[in-house]
């Protein structure tokens, strides 16, 4: 099936609905238009069944990423959490669907979204990526800005040694970091590194 039938779903019932609501407040579609521009980027059915499974149960009342839910019903809008066992149904033979590892080809282009989906974090504004879970991770994904980022990445020998800028808080790098302790024990664990 067409990954498109499954964007169309979701978005015809829940975003579409929402930001043509004249009384939902625009900070409420801000994050709307988030959760659109994230679904729209989905290669997989599966994938986009990855990202709805976090609305599978309702927040607890009082949890704060339930305000949006709330609003939703006191404006009488489907939220994903009332679509997710529809999408369920109508695309049970689809969620296992997902995209792997072997679908990154070394030398293909890929788009930050494509590797934020992978990654599960669908977040662009990342620049690690850990595939997989703790502590078996399957991947590091690493983007490496290389022209106006703030760090001054650079091939010291084309795509063999990268001089790379890693996990910082606050301009601080410190080994005991997550991303940076995967990145460096990646030797001792066989954990492949991706630089896109």
């Amino acid at each position: 099936m067409d990954i498109n039938v499954a964007i169309n779903f979701v978005i015809d019932k829940v975003e579409n609905p929402a930001l043509k609501h004249p009384n939902l407040e625009d900070n409420y579609k801000h994050k709307v238009k988030h959760s659109k521009t994230i679904i729209q980027k989905m290669k997989k059915i599966g994938d986009l069944h990855r990202y709805l499974k976090r609305f599978e149960d309702v927040a607890p009342i009082g949890d704060p990423k339930r305000k949006l839910y709330d609003r939703f019903k006191e404006l009488g809008l489907k939220t994903s959490e009332d679509i997710y066992p529809e999408f369920l149904e109508k695309f049970k033979q689809y969620v296992d669907d997902v995209t792997v590892l072997e679908d990154f080809v070394i030398g293909k282009e890929y788009s930050s979204w494509d590797i934020s989906v992978f990654a599960q974090t669908y977040d662009t504004r990342t620049g690690i990526y850990l595939i997989g879970d703790k502590p078996n991770y399957q991947a590091i994904f690493l983007k490496a800005t290389f022209e106006e980022g703030k760090y001054p990445n650079e091939w010291i020998e084309p795509d063999q040694i990268l001089k790379y800028y890693m996990y910082s808080l606050k301009s601080t790098f410190k080994k005991e970091y997550k991303f940076n302790a995967v990145i460096l024990n990646s030797n001792q664990t066989n954990t492949p590194i991706y630089v896109f």
